[in-house]
Formats: structure tokens, C-alpha cells, sequence
């Protein structure tokens, strides 16, 4: 309570500072170095670190910022105080929730402040003391942001929280539809053209990511068997989810549904996402609920932390002959790790879809052995030990520690169709 106030108090004198100096650089790089030295003044007796928050994109804005809670060094008398990445943010009610949480303010200042101690100090340690995350751990390089390479987060508790004026609300929800708080709710997350036009974006940057929604209809009509309501999230979507009948699977991305905050509230009441590995299911994750990614791209960098989730990948083909690829193969071709579609033709790789029943199938296979946690079949461990042998063995050639313990596996009736050459 006493640090809340200390951030109240601060605030209101860097808002009056703010009015001040507005846009001259000179000054404010003058207020920047003081306020260090105030900064390592109070250390002893109050460590005030700045850390941002990236905004722009819900995947970023939960994900991102979830990973950096729960990996930043923490000790007593603490103020971390986090900056926006942009005034646009990419869910409002998200940054609500993040307030209950978090110290966040909007100070350009600050923001200032952070962007010089964040240059600085990769040369200068004593600047890295006043951020929230290592030069090493910054949430703003690639490939940074969304890993857990230590597993942290697995057993970690979910940093945001729905009060329970908001879960009786999402309750009556889902009763107005049908679903009592017995049913089991399942979310599909697809991937198409739309995504990025309306921002300011390239959205042919990761056009290898996308697919067609209805080739959920398999897996969606199998959920429903298994006693789910189904709901097809989004937000700006380029077709209509073609087996949605509105009592058992909705289209929620496009029949008038959708909330900013029903977006949060499904995630967090979610028994199962089946996603292509897109931001929103940052918010599923968040809530540490089983996450199935399907037509993943990028092999290399799956999600293999925690172990209620599962991936199966989009299959890469030589472009001429059309021959499966192996892990060694997509390795030489510099793409195992690769997220520029722009970057596949000129190695001659294009990147065929999950079918509609291969989806099915790893529905199937998550169900029944991640979420109801029945035991694989020896023929299919034997498969899986061999494919995390090979995989291991190129992964670890990146750069940086991108993946930890693998807790979560690829699923094994993608690779018993034939996904890799050789497997």
C-alpha cells in the first residue's frame, strides 16, 4: 500500500513536469540523467525500476507482459513502474486488469527515461538496475518476448484476474446461450488475409501462417460430440465459420457476440484452445488453460513449455518436387526457425495446410491424452523420443536459449502421417 502511494505521489510530479518540458529532447534528457541519480540515490531504501508494456497487440500485451512478471529479479521495496509501448492499445479491458495489478503510467517522461537507461545499458550495468528485465531478457527484441526457456511459467499463478462481479457476468453469458457452468467450453482461433490490414502492418509478412477457419469443421463437430460448446474467436476476420449452427458452435468472431471483455472471460472459463498460434491465444495461456496449435510455422520455435499443450505444424514441401521435408532439410534451408514468409520461396519451400481430419485428429489425440491424461501407446512414445532427439539437436543451435525442458510434445499423429521425411 505504502509503495502504491509512493507511485500515486510520483506520477502527479512527473504529469506536472510533463507540461513543462513537452518536447524539447535537450531538456529532457537533462530531467532523464537527474532522475538516475535520484533513482540511485533512493536505492538503498527503494529500488524504482521503469519496464514497458507492449501494447500494440493482445498477444504482446498479455504474453509478453506475463513472461516478464514472473522472470524479473525481485526483492523488497520494490516500485516497478511500467510505460506503454504506444497510446493505442490493443484490448482497453486488458490494460483495466493489468492496472489492478501493476503500476502503469503514461508519462512521456518516463518513457523518455526508459528508452535512454534501456541503450545505455548494455555498456553500462548500473542503468540495467533501474529496468524491470535484463539487457538479455528485453521484452522488445524478437524471439525474446513469448519464450520461457526456464518453464517458469507452467506452475506460475495467472497474473490477471476476473473479480466476481465479472464472473457472474461472463456466467449469465453463457447460460443466455446455453451453456450452464457444467459445460465444457472450447475456442478455435484461425489465422486469414484480414489480419494486420488494419493496422499499419505488412500483413504479408506472416501470410504462411494463415488458413481457412473451416478447416476446423471436423474438429469442431468432434467437440461438440465430446459435450463442448464451441466458439470461433476474432475480431477481423475474411470468411464465416461454415458449420456454425448458433446453439452448440458460434461464430463469435462475426455474429455480433464478441466484447473486449468476453474475450478475456472465454479464455479464462476455456477447457480447450485450438489455435494457429496467433495473439489472442496469449490470453488462454495467460490463464495456464491447454492450448492445441495447429498449422504452426517456424518449427523451431513451437511452443514446448508447458506440458498441457500440443503442436502440429504446417507440412513444408520443395516447391518443384513437392517432397515432404525433413527436420535437416528445413534446417539447411535456414528456415527452421524462420517467421518472413517472404523468405520461403527463394528457398524453394511452400507450406501445405493441416487438413480438415488431420486437425481432427490431433483434437482427438489432445483430449485424450494431454487434457484427460491418458497414457500415449508405446509406438507413439517411441515416435515422439525419436523426433525430440533430432529436434533438439538443430533447436539448440540458436543463438540464444529459446526452449527449456520440451514439456510439451509435437503431436505424434502429425508425425505419423508423414509430416518429415524420415520420421
Amino acid at each position: 500500500m505504502l509503495i502504491r502511494k509512493i507511485f500515486i505521489f510520483l506520477r502527479s510530479i512527473f504529469r506536472r513536469l510533463q507540461k513543462k518540458i513537452r518536447n524539447n529532447v535537450a531538456t529532457k534528457n537533462k530531467v532523464s540523467h537527474s532522475l538516475f541519480l535520484v533513482l540511485q540515490a533512493l536505492k538503498p531504501f527503494l529500488l524504482i525500476r521503469l519496464g514497458v508494456l507492449r501494447s500494440l497487440r493482445i498477444g504482446s500485451l498479455v504474453g509478453d507482459t506475463d513472461r516478464q512478471i514472473h522472470y524479473q529479479s525481485k526483492r523488497k521495496r520494490t516500485l516497478d513502474i511500467y510505460l506503454l509501448e504506444s497510446p493505442d492499445v490493443a484490448s482497453d479491458y486488458v490494460l483495466t486488469l493489468l492496472r489492478r495489478r501493476l503500476n502503469v503510467s503514461k508519462s512521456l517522461v518516463l518513457a523518455h527515461a526508459y528508452n535512454l537507461f534501456r541503450g545505455l545499458s548494455a555498456d553500462d550495468p548500473k542503468y540495467s538496475v533501474h529496468l524491470t528485465t535484463t539487457h538479455e531478457l528485453d521484452v522488445m527484441k524478437p524471439l525474446i518476448g513469448d519464450r520461457d526457456p526456464e518453464n517458469v511459467l507452467e506452475h506460475s499463478e495467472p497474473f490477471l484476474r476476473l473479480n466476481k462481479d465479472e464472473i457472474n457476468m461472463g456466467e449469465k453469458f453463457l447460460a443466455s446461450v446455453g451453456a450452464d457452468q457444467n459445460k465444457k467450453i472450447a475456442l478455435l482461433v484461425g489465422r486469414d488475409q484480414s489480419y494486420g490490414i488494419s493496422r499499419d502492418d505488412n500483413p504479408t509478412y506472416h501470410a504462411h501462417r494463415n488458413m481457412s477457419i473451416n478447416n476446423f469443421s471436423d474438429a469442431a463437430h468432434y467437440l461438440v460430440e465430446r459435450g463442448f460448446h464451441v466458439f470461433r474467436m476474432g475480431s477481423k476476420v475474411a470468411e464465416k465459420l461454415d458449420c456454425a449452427d448458433e446453439k452448440s458452435i458460434f461464430d463469435y468472431a462475426t455474429n455480433g457476440m464478441r466484447t473486449e471483455f468476453l474475450d478475456v472471460f472465454l479464455a479464462s472459463r476455456s477447457h480447450l484452445t485450438i489455435s494457429v498460434s496467433s495473439g489472442y491465444d496469449a490470453l488462454p495461456l495467460s490463464f495456464r488453460k491447454p492450448v492445441l496449435f495447429v498449422n504452426y510455422a517456424s518449427i523451431g520455435t513451437y511452443n514446448s513449455f508447458r506440458s498441457n499443450c500440443l503442436t502440429i505444424c504446417k507440412t513444408y514441401r520443395d516447391a518443384t518436387t513437392k517432397k515432404v521435408l525433413s527436420l535437416e532439410e528445413i534446417f539447411e534451408r535456414g528456415l527452421f526457425f524462420e517467421f518472413d514468409a517472404h523468405n520461403y520461396a527463394p528457398a524453394n519451400v511452400i507450406l501445405e495446410d493441416n487438413s480438415s481430419n488431420l486437425i481432427m485428429q490431433a483434437t482427438i489425440e489432445m483430449l485424450d491424452h494431454v487434457i484427460d491424461k491418458n497414457p500415449w501407446p508405446s509406438a507413439d512414445e517411441a515416435i515422439w523420443d525419436k523426433f525430440k532427439t533430432e529436434f533438439q539437436k538443430y533447436a539448440h543451435q540458436y543463438p540464444r536459449k529459446i526452449h527449456g525442458e520440451l514439456r510439451a510434445r509435437y503431436a505424434t499423429s502429425g508425425l505419423k502421417s508423414g509430416q518429415f521425411a524420415h520420421q
